[in-house]
């Protein structure tokens, strides 16, 4: 789903018990098995209980967008570049012509557009998160066993079969689901109230279901 130019996360599944209102599965593992990460018997229960905020929403947009980021950064720079120079040349030319007040002023512009152009990649990233401010906080519940994945938001109940998971994607502490619908489930690991090995022992799940792992040339960074 795009809004606003932002890829939004998704349902769980199109057309399965789902409305298209409500944002995709994330992360908190849960209350269930006693026993989650002894995931090698034929029948298994995983229950994760955690939130979506801002911060999570645009995390699909980077996994689908590896390279914006960098891409926006070059394109701004290369534009930039011809804008500098003349400048420079502006003021070399005055410079020579003696016209020292002139040249201070092309001078100050040139230092004020560079200094203004300094972290632009970090500026534009935060511009993105920003974005999706406006996006309520969600609290779900989601439980993965050996059907798949059921998802509950509040009362309303998504089901997803494991055949419709496509790949994951591992970003900043957050477990991506990429679904065939077009849809992410977000599973941040620092919202799980039970602890990181419940985190871990869904990826060991996706990975024995051999789920692909497409996290490899999406831009990460620490937080």
């Amino acid at each position: 789903m795009n809004h606003g130019g932002i890829l939004i996360v998704g349902r769980l599944a199109s057309g399965e018990n789902s409305t298209p209102e409500q944002p995709a599965i994330r992360g908190r593992l849960g209350d269930a098995d006693p026993s989650p990460l002894k995931i090698h018997s034929l029948r298994f229960t995983v229950t994760l209980k955690y939130r979506n905020t801002h911060q999570d929403y645009i995390a699909p947009y980077f996994a689908k967008h590896p390279n914006c980021v960098r891409d926006a950064t070059r394109n701004f720079y290369s534009q930039m570049a011809l804008w500098w120079f003349l400048l420079f040349l502006a003021a070399c030319i005055a410079f020579k012509a003696g016209m020292l007040i002139t040249f201070f002023v092309f001078m100050a512009a040139l230092g004020y557009s560079i200094s203004r152009s300094i972290h632009y990649g970090k500026r534009y990233r935060e511009s993105l998160i920003q974005s999706s401010r406006d996006r309520p906080e969600t609290n779900i519940v989601l439980q993965v066993d050996e059907e798949g994945f059921t998802e509950k938001v509040d009362e309303i109940v998504s089901v997803a079969p494991w055949r419709s998971v496509t790949r994951f994607y591992l970003i900043e502490k957050r477990l991506l689901l990429e679904l065939s619908s077009g849809s992410f489930a977000i599973i941040p690991r620092d919202e799980i109230h039970e602890g990181a090995e419940h985190f871990e022992a869904l990826i060991t799940i996706l990975k024995e279901k051999g789920i692909p792992d497409r996290t490899a040339g999406v831009e990460t960074r620490k937080s």
